[in-house]
């Protein structure tokens, strides 16, 4: 099982819901801000075009009982950039990009917990990969197809450069005010 990971998606795990969230999945459900949500039993995925808009995000998780991290190592979620994965060391959390169809690749996640079975680089489970996407997600409408950096101020794109020459993908590098 895997969640789909497009922009910039925070990852939850699905067990730290159920335990700790503020008001259980009732509680959890009335706090996702949009409709990019997945689920694949074990994770649950929310997907944000800024990161400030993640960091708001985070912090609602964080006030109704979640733990983002502890010694620098993501507890109850990760937050994960669709190019290059989790954006700090997490062990429970694999990510890769995978083919989809003739189409191209997706990034996904699943939860790693337990025995590595390393399968060409990948650590795998023993549950089959399958791919949950947000509702009415459409490969050739995605954000996999069209990748956007959104900056919420330019001057940031000189302290974090993007090596576009890394990427095997095009990004499009839009500030927040070009996008309304």
């Amino acid at each position: 099982m895997a969640v789909l990971c497009e922009a910039i998606s925070v990852v939850i795990k699905t067990k730290a819901i159920k335990e700790k969230f503020t008001g259980g999945y009732r509680g959890f459900y009335q706090k996702i801000p949009n409709n990019t949500y997945c689920s694949d039993g074990e994770l649950e995925c929310i997907g944000f075009l800024s990161s400030q808009a993640v960091g708001e995000y985070v912090e609602i998780l964080e006030n109704n009982g979640l733990t983002f991290q502890v010694n620098n190592e993501p507890l109850d979620l990760c937050v994960v950039d669709m190019l290059r994965g989790p954006t700090m060391q997490c062990e429970w959390l694999e990510f890769h990009k995978i083919p989809f169809g003739d189409e191209g690749k997706v990034s996904v996640a699943w939860l790693f917990e337990g025995t590595r079975i390393p399968v060409d680089g990948m650590f795998m489970t023993d549950n089959p990969l399958k791919l949950y996407t947000p509702e009415g997600w459409e490969y050739e409408n995605s954000m996999t197809t069209k990748h956007i950096l959104v900056v919420e101020d330019e001057a940031l794109l000189s302290q974090y450069p993007v090596d576009e020459a890394s990427l095997s993908e095009e990004l499009e590098v839009v500030p927040t005010d070009k996008l309304h």
